[in-house]
């Protein structure tokens, strides 16, 4: 007896179910990256800010450090 269910052109109906589940190992939620750079952010502007310096490039140039370095850190995590 013909085994049609085994040969592969038979099976187009199921193509579309292959890669439709997703794998359990990726159960994480949020994003490395997002998260250590504003953390970053946030230090590095405040450490700028409260050292008594009053210069808004020196605060915005702190800003983008800090977002940087989260920003790196977090992508080395994930």
């Amino acid at each position: 007896m013909a085994k049609s269910h085994h040969r592969r052109n038979h099976k187009d109906h199921l193509k579309h179910y292959q890669g439709s589940f997703k794998s359990s190992t990726q159960t994480t939620k949020g994003n490395p990256k997002l998260i250590f750079s504003i953390i970053g952010a946030v230090v590095g502007f405040s450490i700028f800010f409260f050292s008594g310096i009053e210069n808004i490039v020196l605060w915005i140039g702190g800003l983008i450090a800090g977002f940087l370095f989260g920003y790196f850190i977090g992508k080395s995590i994930q």
